[in-house]
């Protein structure tokens, strides 16, 4: 927090860094808390911390919080909140059949027509107080027990009672400030679900599986009084559970985007639901316990899990001389005080699009000079009244140096004169990030693996250190990166392990001295099986032909598009077969095709089985890609059996015959019984015959040559 004096002193920073200046400003903490009676407590204005900042989003990631949840607790704001009062416990029945024992159904001042036409144009005022029940007095809310919550009420119903009250109902900021103050803490109570000192008692009324203890609740909602864990640290119970609250504000999935840090409350006409804020008895997440659940109600319906609190505004809604007393505009503060947040390709996907980084206005209009035709809105703020603002155009910025806007307000909300301007120059030299994942999309089969790298170019003149980076599953960054140089590329590691079939789009997200940087990971995962069809057993049979070969083919689910590679070979036993064409690290498409051929022959029968293993290209093999191909062959070699009947027939035009599955020697014969040449067989069995006698001559054509040994039959040489 610096003024203006101590700016001064400071050497001027370099490209890239950030000064905001500001004052200081107080915030509220629990002490600030005024007790009141009927369970109320006034809560004092001031500014307040709203959203997930980046330690809750990690939390939330961690605990396996969904994606949509994340971005709708997203970004942190610091919002200012005047002084209210508010219910500690949700409304009993019992204040609510006073209502309707006091006439509040036929009171029309104590309802919002003017919401209802809002909502229900076509219905103007006809349907403002209906009910599904005969009549309107009410008598078919939910009220079993006079200390119960009220619940089964339309949004209507609720703000009506709340007027009747002499209140309103809260604004969905707040009711987190209720929930949490500037604690900065998870849940109402603490940053854990289970509270270490109470280790055998229910937290809050929510859900069955997810209690710290073993929950005996009967699965609905309870006296607000009886859960005395789930209490705030502004006193109010039941915020993290027991029922779901009726809040004023339209819902809007970028509720913290869209709302003005002076007057956080997003108006009917936003959407044509309300907020229904906090966890009830039916949610099954720790998570949804958070401080920042919040779900979109159809305000005329009528829910068993919705309730209600009333709250009491007690101040103007505006603090007073907000923007006088707040910010330092001084012309003499160096221009490098502001900074370019970015220049380039990191600011919303526009090529040469900027940033600069000054106060909100209350009033009064922002010029730009050079003269450009501009484009500027909000992004968010991180600190009280610091806001990022977008100049989002596509600038050809060549040959300029800065860029200077100048900042004016002339009144303040009340119409008060401030008469303030002052310009801001920033020097064009920001950061940049430009990110690709390799391969562009991860595939991968429902229970396998996949890896891939996400480069990370950091495209502009600083440094950049990143303090965090966070992705959700079904992705998993497996490193950090510290620090990026000016022109460097550094690798992130990236994990794909899908749960269920089809395409996955999830956010990658990168925080450090540039801000917040998101893009996103594609995959894709692939419906079992991985392995369309198993081959058939490749039996050679009787054989000792080491030249014999078999083929396979085995059909792969590859996905759209993506690729995978044998990422394991092995043999059960490794000794008789051998596999041809096939290796290690082969990509393939949407098949496989192989061959096995005979190796070194053994005795008897051999078996064998070949195990191929598959991942997506750079993954990890998995037990769900695998083709088993049994293998099995007979040969009557040396050491075994020996086969009888042995004929082999000499083909007209060769000059040698071979003999297979030779036990021993084999002696020729001629048909009149003179010996012609006795041949030895080799280690796998088989005897080679060139056609010739001992002495070497060529055998006669035409002549019947017996063969003996263990063997009987007879040769004819035709030639």
């Amino acid at each position: 927090v610096f003024d203006s004096v101590i700016v001064m002193d400071i050497p001027v920073p370099a490209c890239g860094s950030l000064f905001v200046v500001w004052t200081p400003i107080e915030t509220i903490s629990a002490s600030d808390i005024v007790p009141l009676d009927s369970f109320k407590v006034m809560i004092p204005g001031g500014w307040f911390h709203i959203g997930a900042d980046v330690g809750d989003t990690i939390w939330l990631v961690n605990s396996g919080a969904d994606t949509g949840f994340i971005h709708r607790a997203r970004p942190d704001r610091w919002v200012y909140v005047d002084s209210f009062t508010i219910r500690t416990i949700e409304e009993p029945c019992s204040l609510f059949a006073r209502f309707v024992a006091a006439g509040g159904y036929e009171d029309s001042t104590l309802w919002e027509l003017s919401e209802w036409e809002v909502d229900n144009p076509a219905d103007a005022l006809a349907g403002w107080n209906f009910r599904r029940a005969d009549s309107l007095d009410g008598s078919d809310v939910i009220c079993s027990d006079p200390q119960m919550p009220v619940r089964n009420i339309t949004f209507y119903e609720a703000l009506a009672y709340a007027h009747w009250c002499g209140g309103t109902l809260p604004t969905r900021a707040q009711w987190e400030v209720a929930a949490r103050l500037n604690t900065g803490w998870i849940f109402p109570w603490g940053d854990e679900f289970c509270i270490p000192d109470f280790p055998d008692s229910l937290t809050a009324n929510v859900g069955d599986g997810i209690q710290c203890a073993p929950d005996t609740f009967d699965g609905g909602p309870g006296i607000p009084q009886a859960f005395v864990l789930d209490k705030s640290p502004a006193g109010c119970l039941s915020m993290g559970g027991n029922l779901a609250e009726w809040c004023l504000d339209a819902y809007s999935e970028s509720h913290y985007s869209l709302i003005d840090p002076l007057s956080p409350h997003l108006p009917a006409g936003v959407s044509d639901d309300r907020t229904a804020s906090g966890g009830y008895f039916g949610v099954h997440y720790q998570y949804r316990a958070s401080v920042f659940q919040r779900d979109p109600a159809n305000p005329e319906s009528r829910q068993a899990h919705i309730g209600l609190r009333v709250v009491w505004n007690n101040g103007d809604g505006i603090p007073n001389n907000w923007l006088a007393d707040t910010f330092v505009f001084d012309t003499s503060v160096p221009e490098t005080v502001s900074v370019l947040v970015p220049h380039g390709c990191l600011m919303d996907w526009v090529p040469d699009s900027f940033a600069v980084v000054f106060t909100e206005l209350v009033s009064g209009a922002v010029g730009i000079t050079p003269d450009m035709p501009s484009n500027i809105y909000p992004r968010w703020n991180s600190v009280p009244g610091e806001t990022l603002w977008i100049i989002k155009q596509a600038v050809d910025l060549a040959g300029v140096d800065s860029v200077c806007v100048d900042l004016s307000a002339l009144e303040d909300t009340a119409g008060n004169s401030l008469g303030i301007s002052a310009p801001v120059c920033v020097p064009l030299c920001g950061t940049c990030f430009d990110i690709f994942q390799q391969p562009g999309t991860l595939y991968c089969p429902v229970g396998c693996v996949a890896q891939g790298i996400v480069g990370v170019v950091n495209c502009s003149d600083i440094a950049l250190e990143v303090d965090s980076v966070l992705t959700y599953p079904p992705f998993e960054i497996l490193n950090d990166i510290v620090s990026i140089s000016p022109g460097e590329t550094t690798y992130l590691s990236v994990r794909f392990t899908p749960e269920y079939a089809g395409s996955v789009s999830v956010p990658l997200m990168l925080y450090g001295n540039f801000g917040f940087f998101s893009d996103y990971l594609l995959g894709w995962g692939c419906a079992q099986p991985f392995v369309v069809s198993q081959p058939p057993e490749i039996d050679f049979g009787e054989t000792c032909d080491t030249t014999d070969c078999a083929d396979f083919k085995v059909l792969l689910n590859t996905c759209p598009g993506g690729q995978f590679e044998i990422c394991d070979i092995r043999w059960t036993e490794g000794v008789h077969f051998r596999l041809w064409q096939i290796n290690i690290g082969d990509t393939l498409t949407d098949s496989l095709v192989g061959r096995i051929c005979l190796g070194s022959l053994g005795t008897g029968d051999m078996v064998d089985t070949l195990h191929i293993t598959f991942c997506p290209v750079g993954g990890v093999c998995c037990d769900a890609a695998v083709v088993d191909i049994p293998v099995s062959a007979s040969c009557f070699g040396t050491g075994c059996t020996p086969k009888t009947d042995v004929q082999a027939i000499l083909a007209d035009g060769t000059n040698s015959v071979v003999f297979s599955c030779i036990a021993d020697e084999v002696k020729i014969f001629t048909r009149s019984g003179r010996f012609v040449v006795k041949l030895e067989p080799n280690a796998f069995g088989v005897v080679s015959w060139d056609l010739t006698d001992s002495n070497g001559n060529p055998v006669p054509a035409g002549v019947y040559y017996w063969v003996s040994g263990k063997t009987h039959g007879y040769i004819i040489v035709l030639r």
